[in-house]
Order: structure tokens, then C-alpha cells, then sequence
């Protein structure tokens, strides 16, 4: 596993509420428009660069939205490597909203906030039976993922249906 950057930033988050900073407020802002970082020309590791661009599948999430996963690539340079990679770009959805940074969200709306930060997937593997599908506009897979208690993904059922994407 590879850093986003190397060097300190602070996450930023365009919300209904007006401009927050900081991992925690942004969690906590309620509808978020848009996430980006301080300072915004970070940079990456060449590592992370060079693995991008090698890799075969290219897997993004599970982890909160926009603390996590759009905050990586809130990094310019992650970004644009991101979409010229060649790798299949695959979302791993939530298996339930995080209240109160993707409340009332389904699959649809994940993407649509990927999309929204610029990054295209070319599918999206969910598990409907704990979070809605909603129109996703891109191929999905719908998969028994979770946990026998529900609150998080079983890492075994989870890698088979990785697998099964590569092929």
C-alpha cells in the first residue's frame, strides 16, 4: 500500500453548510458537494504513479466516500493517472450509508460523486440486500458481501468477486 502524498494536507469539503476543513468535520458536514485538499498541489509518490499505471484492476473503496476514497483522489496528479490507466476500474460500493456523509445515498449516488470528482469506474460492485442499487448508469455486480453481522464486508466474499472480475 502506497500514500496519496507525502506531504501533510488537510482535507476540505464544499458542503450545503458552507466550506469546512479537517477529516472529522468533513464526516460531519451533512451534504457535500465537492472535497479537495490543502494545500491542492500535493503530489504523490512516483510508486503510486507507476502502480496505477501497471496495475490490472484498479479498486476503489470500500471506505467512507469522501473522507477516504475522494480524498484520494483529490490529488491531482492520483487523478489524472487514475483515468489514463489502463486497469479496470472497479467501485467497491458501502454496504450502508455513513450518517451523516452519505445519508439517504444508494449505488447510484456513490458514482454519481465519483463522477462528480472526475473519476469514471468501469463497474461497480455492491451488495443490494444492504444498500440500494438505484440507476447506476454503469455495470454493476450485485454480490453477498458483507459480514454475518452486517456492518462490514467479509474480506473472503469480497476478494472472490474481485477475482471473478479479472477473470
Amino acid at each position: 500500500m502506497l500514500p496519496a502524498t507525502t506531504v501533510p494536507v488537510v482535507l476540505k469539503a464544499d458542503a450545503a453548510g458552507g466550506a469546512v476543513q479537517g477529516q472529522v468535520a468533513v464526516g460531519q458536514a451533512g451534504r457535500i458537494a465537492r472535497v479537495s485538499l490543502v494545500p491542492v498541489d500535493a503530489e504523490p509518490p512516483a510508486a503510486a504513479l507507476e502502480a496505477l499505471a501497471r496495475a490490472d484492476q484498479i479498486v476503489l473503496g470500500p471506505g467512507s466516500l469522501y473522507t477516504s476514497v475522494l480524498a484520494v483522489v483529490a490529488v491531482p496528479s492520483l487523478r489524472e493517472a487514475l483515468a489514463a490507466a489502463r486497469g479496470r476500474k472497479v467501485h467497491v460500493c458501502n454496504l450502508r450509508p455513513q450518517v451523516p456523509e452519505t445519508e439517504g445515498y444508494d449505488v447510484a449516488a456513490h458514482l454519481a460523486a465519483l463522477e462528480g470528482h472526475g473519476v469514471e469506474v468501469d463497474v461497480v460492485v455492491c451488495d443490494t440486500a444492504r444498500l440500494p442499487l438505484g440507476a447506476p448508469g454503469r455495470p454493476w455486480v450485485d454480490a453477498p458481501l458483507a459480514r454475518p453481522n452486517g456492518l462490514a464486508h467479509d474480506s473472503g466474499r469480497l476478494a472472490a468477486a474481485l477475482v471473478d472480475l479479472v477473470g
